[in-house]
């Protein structure tokens, strides 16, 4: 009944703990569902891996899934621990250090403020 379902609304289910792959080299770093209102990335860190500075064109949500996360915004930094959730506006810079071995949940809205307001009004 639950595949019936999921095919009639088109849904899909996602884990971002399921088959994480970690690097020595890089932040490993997988799209794991990509529409027109927003991306979701899995972002996984070994111990002192870092993301410089860097910022996004959208509104971003990140969610320390596993680990501890430190996320610094003009030299303002914030420890994220599982469970924690950031919220940045677009065009702000930002870098992200693993503290330790952590997984991290992106999510990028590419959804515009009046489009956001459509949906809502309509409900």
């Amino acid at each position: 009944m639950v595949s019936k379902l999921k095919k009639r609304i088109n849904m899909q289910v996602i884990s971002f703990l399921k088959d994480v792959q970690f690097s020595d080299k890089n932040v490993s770093i997988n799209v794991m569902m990509d529409d027109e209102l927003t991306k979701e990335v899995r972002i996984a860190f070994n111990k002192k891996q870092i993301m410089k500075e860097h910022k996004s064109k959208y509104p971003i949500t990140l969610m320390c899934i596993q680990g501890e996360i430190k996320f610094t915004v003009k030299k303002e930094v914030f420890i994220l621990k599982s469970g924690d959730i950031i919220y940045l506006k677009e065009n702000i810079l930002h870098e992200l250090e693993a503290i330790e071995k952590s997984v991290a949940r992106l999510s990028i809205n590419k959804c515009e403020n009046n489009k956001i307001q459509s949906v809502l009004i309509r409900r």
